[in-house]
């Protein structure tokens, strides 16, 4: 056998295996830590993403119903919206409760113990009040180039007085996650409600905190003078312009620790819009004494300023 031959015949010592071993190790964590960086950053955009859209769509559905407060087409429908609106609210367009423990949507007050509003912690864990937000309007001719819908998305006729209420609650069916709903008086709404057994309709999940401070033009020149929660509103014909502040979660499982949520007030005021006026316990988040769980759910503030047309029809 010639020398050559003898060289072919050689194969890796045990050191050159132990090095290549390692090396290859290395490539495979460095692939396995790029790989679960990226499913990380993938997840939390995903998450981001999904909070960002329920705070989108919460805002526009606040939003719609707070601008249609008062509407009422009275050259179309020929109604006389000034003594409706008082004799059923004893209010221009709108009813706020500040954190009430139990509502009726389908009362005329908001009284009553029908609906409980969302509290599913136990003591030691966060616990966030919520408000709630009625909203008077009368329908519109479907026909019309701007037809009325109700919270729900049914059509409202010509000349119906509804009232949708918008609140929080924990959804049976989705985990008992907090979620905005929405109770409408409208005929078709009300038949859908009772054939489901549901005090209204889920609409955005992941709502946690809902607060509500209404802006009071307390002189009648056209500017807001001071915000104010529901309970401290002088007259409700001087409010012209509702501050909404919305704490919003993720889903379960997901990659950011639910302590990183800012905390403090859910506000934010000037020297314009003063905040000593404000009372209201829940409008900081979370509640003293209690902790944010830390249950991996990405959670973010957001406020929105709407401003809307309300009539003195009762002053």
């Amino acid at each position: 056998m010639t020398r050559l031959h003898r060289h072919r015949m050689q194969g890796f010592s045990l050191v050159e295996l132990m090095i290549s071993v390692t090396i290859g190790l290395v490539i495979v964590l460095a692939l396995t830590q790029f790989f679960l960086t990226a499913l990380n950053s993938q997840t939390s955009q995903s998450e981001a993403s999904l909070v960002n859209e329920n705070a989108r769509f919460a805002t526009d559905l606040l939003s719609r119903e707070i601008r249609k407060a008062g509407f009422s087409n009275t050259w179309q429908s020929n109604v006389t919206p000034g003594g409706n609106f008082c004799a059923a609210t004893n209010n221009p367009s709108f009813v706020g409760l500040n954190d009430p423990t139990t509502i009726d949507p389908s009362s005329a007050t908001g009284a009553g113990t029908t609906v409980n509003i969302y509290s599913p912690y136990t003591s030691g864990s966060l616990h966030s009040s919520n408000d709630v937000l009625r909203v008077y309007y009368y329908g519109e001719n479907t026909t019309s180039t701007a037809p009325i819908y109700d919270c729900q998305g049914n059509p409202v006729a010509t000349g119906l007085l509804v009232q949708d209420t918008l609140f929080i609650m924990a959804d049976p069916n989705n985990n008992s996650e907090p979620t905005l709903y929405c109770y409408s008086s409208n005929p078709p709404a009300v038949t859908a409600q009772t054939a489901a057994g549901s005090p209204g309709m889920p609409m955005v999940p992941g709502i946690e905190s809902l607060q509500l401070l209404y802006g009071e033009d307390t002189d009648q020149d056209g500017i807001v003078n001071r915000f104010v929660p529901a309970h401290l509103i002088t007259s409700s014909d001087n409010v012209s312009s509702i501050k909404i502040s919305m704490v919003v979660r993720g889903n379960a499982g997901g990659t950011t620790k639910g302590t990183g949520v800012p905390t403090g007030p859910l506000y934010h005021f000037s020297a314009s819009y003063p905040a000593s006026t404000n009372t209201d316990p829940s409008a900081v988040f979370p509640a003293a004494g209690v902790n944010v769980p830390a249950d991996n759910r990405l959670r973010k503030l957001y406020s929105s300023d709407i401003t809307f047309r309300n009539f003195r029809w009762c002053g």
